[in-house]
């Protein structure tokens, strides 16, 4: 039974690896942060309005943590979350590869700045948790 336990720890670890286990445990006090935008279907409906979620957050040990729920064509989803490195300018900064996150602090809340490769179908929403059609696009989250 402990071998299993351990064994299931070490599979989880190597797959979600460190950086996620330095952000679990997201807070009851955290900012939260959405974008309103247009989604549009490819079955022919009109467009309808979609929000996407930010939230942003320190853990236990100081490490800056982000969760981002965002909703693409057919209401697909991605849902990123990890750490986040100080960036310049007092951003904080996600980067996997080729694939950059910018969150830069704003009068009006976050603004988002991505890097090419997260619109629909690109490299980026293959390599996280995205639905088909998923995408992040660079907004304002207040």
């Amino acid at each position: 039974m402990v071998c299993r336990a351990i064994t299931a720890i070490v599979l989880i670890f190597g797959v979600v690896g460190p950086a996620l286990a330095l952000c679990e445990g997201e807070p009851v006090a955290k900012d939260h942060f959405s974008h309103e935008h247009k989604v549009y279907h490819f079955n022919g409906d009109d467009p309808s309005m979609a929000t996407d979620e930010l939230r942003l957050w320190k853990a236990s040990d100081g490490t800056q943590c982000f969760s981002l729920t965002t909703i693409g064509p057919n209401h697909h989803e991605c849902d990123i979350s990890g750490p986040a490195a100080a960036g310049i300018n007092g951003a904080l900064e996600f980067e996997d590869k080729t694939c950059k996150l910018i969150f830069i602090r704003s009068a009006d809340g976050v603004i988002l700045k991505v890097s090419p490769g997260w619109e629909r179908l690109g490299v980026c929403p293959r390599q996280f948790h995205c639905g088909m059609h998923g995408v992040v696009e660079s907004g304002t989250y207040k």
